[in-house]
């Protein structure tokens, strides 16, 4: 289900690498709005994992083709904006928080519950009161049973530093 919503769902990101002309600082100006869903918190970390990696990719290019010397004083700056869709508690503010999640977090099993269609879409979201987050299931269920995306992510941009 999750492969299949990601292919479904938009991930719309702006990516500008800046440098300061009177300074030489640079900085990682993102934007993006992750999937609304409440019930598909794992399609919004996946979304936000690959906009890091693909601004990790950019800003690593752009420092090796300009020469930019890394130093502990001159580190890039990062600034993500956007709607993310997400609370404190949630799996992508953490992610972007801490440069790590767990596998284990729990997210990624709330997400299996998400199906596209059978009242999920937008239109019919915009005309019901959001829907709480499903329990999760009991041991045993078919839906206790049945697999879920579930892994432990870095943050590519730890890795450019």
């Amino acid at each position: 289900a999750t492969l299949e919503v990601l292919r479904k769902a938009t991930t719309v990101a702006q990516l500008a690498i800046l440098e300061c002309t009177q300074t030489g600082r640079v900085v990682v100006a993102l934007n993006t709005h992750l999937f609304f869903h409440p019930s598909a918190p794992q399609i919004r970390l996946l979304q936000a994992h690959l906009i890091l990696r693909e601004a990790a990719h950019q800003l690593r290019t752009t420092l090796q083709t300009h020469a930019f010397p890394p130093s502990s004083s001159r580190l890039p700056a990062v600034v993500l904006t956007g709607d993310l869709n997400s609370l404190p508690p949630d799996s992508v503010y953490r992610y972007l928080t801490s440069s790590t999640l767990e596998a284990s977090h729990p997210d990624w099993a709330r997400g299996r519950a998400f199906r596209w269609g059978k009242g999920e879409d937008f239109y019919d979201y915009l005309s019901a009161s959001p829907p709480p987050a499903p329990p999760p299931p009991n041991p045993g269920s078919p839906a206790a049973e049945e697999p879920f995306v579930a892994m432990t992510l870095q943050n590519p941009l730890a890795e450019v530093f």
